[in-house]
């Protein structure tokens, strides 16, 4: 009922507003000098009442009656950081005032009081006001207190739905649906220049992230609220200018301090052409008050199929866990092949081939290498979400990467095709199509050469280290605030033995993750009847055939003609004529390549 309320004044106030908006002089953005500010309204007999704390101005906030200087004294001072937003074991207050920059709000009223215009917003980041961001975007939210932290009806509080008994997952935090979404004011501030500046749904977002006093949040674009998208160019490497969600996913998710694991892998997974959402690091305000380091990304839902594959969003189907749980559309066509694959022998070609036509196999041999090689431990139980378009062939997104990159010697793959009784991170439902896939040969041997040519060529350690270190140069300006506002990091030192790990994950898991596929699938004997070259010499990229007597995993090294060992590559044969593809940059030369007890010469060009 609150938010039905909320949005009936807000249109209510909309409609009796004929579209008088008062006008700054500068717009928000950032600055090396704080400005002075200039409001007009073309409204004769019209009276421009501000405010600086975020909430809806009416007539007891202050008059405009000259150009405003900013200066510290524009600073909010409701101290909302010092509310208890948490239970009890996640409180925490800091310890010193925390930073804060200037919000305008402004608004025209007539002489009765009655307002009379649309309600202006700008954020002004000044350097000299300490608002130096290092690069990094702001996104400024301003909202009125109720609506966030209202006993009754406030998103962001414990509230009249906490119980001490079940205190993680209870609380208006962890309310959903439209009832719990609020009409909020949103500022997209962009270094590069661009943005948007607007009203928007807010709503809390996430599982545990939501009881942090660091939260988890997300906005919605609504016609009703003034704008049907967020039209901006939100994402450097995407093309896309409008976004109808996004979500705000706070530093504190991933579970160790370096705040960066979720990042990383969604980028990382758009790397190998996954279906996965962007991010992008940023800081946030809520009402003038800093709240730390947050990533922007893309809400994986319909609407997010709909911008990267066009179509309507009525025509996908997404499902989001193993029990078909539909988000969109219909999960018949899901339980039906599930159903068809717990009593499918997929030994048998027939059979692979008619569960071929319902899934892209490609991508989910992509989708299960990914989340194998980045040691997620928050799957395959949990985070699982795929969908078609129509009655097209079934895709998975890749999404949350919080529990990943932290043990490179975690055996993954036995996660993957887990069978026992436990239900998470891993259970027998969550791994029966993957199982069964492998039942198949040529989708083993797919699967293993797949694996090993992303882990030689598109996830080794110098593929991957720009990435970590893109995102440790972004932050690090940023990470003491971070620290001081939210306690986590503890500290600089913290955060950097914990981006150091992340690193060390890039470094070895290559190294880990294909010997544990070596230990899952049987080897080749040494008898090799047959090696090749093709084309010899080469440039580099160059294919080797091997006439295999059975179906396994053998080894291709290349040698010097010291004897120095220079590359292994594991393979997965079947008997007959296998060729495998290999892209190496070597100096101009002979080479010898070896394969279980046979060897040929290849030259370099």
């Amino acid at each position: 009922m609150r938010h039905w309320i909320s949005v009936i004044a807000w249109m209510v106030l909309s409609l009796t507003s004929w579209g008088q908006t008062v006008r700054f002089s500068p717009d928000g953005g950032f600055f090396s000098q704080a400005p002075t500010v200039t409001m007009s309204c073309d409204m004769e007999g019209t009276r421009i009442f501000y405010n600086t704390n975020g909430q809806t101005p009416d007539t007891s906030d202050h008059l405009y009656t000259a150009p405003l200087p900013l200066s510290e004294e524009f600073f909010p001072t409701a101290d909302i950081y010092r509310m208890v937003i948490s239970p009890e074991c996640y409180i925490f207050i800091p310890p010193t005032e925390v930073r804060k920059t200037v919000v305008l709000r402004a608004a025209a009223f007539d002489s009765t009081g009655q307002r009379v215009g649309d309600i202006t917003t700008h954020t002004y980041m000044a350097n000299n006001l300490d608002g130096d961001t290092h690069g990094l975007p702001v996104v400024s939210i301003c909202a009125d207190s109720a609506d966030l932290f209202d006993f009754d009806t406030g998103i962001m509080v414990p509230g009249v739905w906490f119980d001490i008994n079940n205190e993680h997952r209870s609380g208006n935090y962890f309310q959903r649906g439209r009832e719990w979404e609020r009409v909020v004011h949103v500022e997209l501030l962009l270094p590069e220049g661009g943005g948007f500046n607007q009203n928007a749904g807010l709503r809390t977002h996430g599982g545990s992230s939501r009881e942090y006093p660091q939260k988890g949040l997300k906005i919605f674009a609504r016609e009703e609220y003034g704008a049907k998208n967020f039209s901006c160019k939100v994402f450097q490497d995407l093309p896309y200018t409008k976004y109808k969600r996004l979500v705000f996913k706070p530093f504190r998710c991933p579970w160790e301090e370096g705040g960066a694991q979720n990042h990383i892998t969604s980028k990382l997974a758009l790397k190998l052409h996954l279906d996965a959402p962007d991010s992008r690091p940023a800081v946030l305000y809520l009402n003038g008050e800093y709240w730390g380091i947050y990533f922007i990304q893309e809400k994986t839902d319909e609407r997010f199929l709909e911008t990267h594959n066009g179509h309507d969003d009525e025509d996908y189907n997404l499902i989001i866990n193993w029990q078909g749980e539909p988000d969109n559309g219909s999960n018949a066509n899901f339980m039906a092949l599930m159903s068809q694959i717990q009593e499918a022998d997929l030994s048998e070609d027939s059979t692979y081939q008619a569960i071929k036509s319902k899934i892209d196999i490609d991508e989910f041999i992509d989708y299960q290498i990914y989340e194998i090689f980045i040691c997620n431990q928050d799957w395959p139980a949990n985070n699982m979400k795929c969908w078609q378009y129509r009655n097209g062939r079934w895709r998975w997104i890749f999404f949350d990467g919080d529990a990943a990159l932290y043990h490179y010697d975690w055996d993954a793959y036995d996660n993957a095709v887990y069978s026992g009784e436990e239900t998470w991170p891993s259970s027998a439902e969550a791994t029966l199509l993957f199982r069964k896939l492998l039942e198949n040969s040529d989708f083993q041997k797919k699967f293993v050469n797949r694996f090993n040519w992303i882990c030689n060529y598109s996830l080794n350690y110098n593929q991957t280290l720009p990435y970590w270190q893109e995102i440790y140069d972004m932050l690090s300006p940023e990470i003491d605030r971070q620290c001081q506002r939210f306690g986590h990091p503890v500290d600089r030192n913290h955060w950097q033995q914990s981006m150091d790990k992340i690193e060390l994950f890039l470094q070895k898991r290559v190294e880990y993750a294909l010997r544990e596929i070596e230990e899952a699938f049987p080897k080749i004997p040494e008898q090799i009847s047959y090696l090749g070259c093709f084309p010899n010499p080469t440039t580099g990229v160059f294919h080797v055939q091997v006439e295999a007597q059975m179906a396994g995993t053998t080894f291709i090294h290349i040698y010097d003609l010291a004897g120095h060992l220079l590359h292994t590559q594991m393979t997965y044969c079947t008997p007959g004529i296998n060729r495998i593809t290999l892209s190496l940059h070597l100096p101009a030369g002979v080479y010898i390549v070896r394969t279980g007890n046979v060897s040929t010469k290849i030259v370099m060009q």
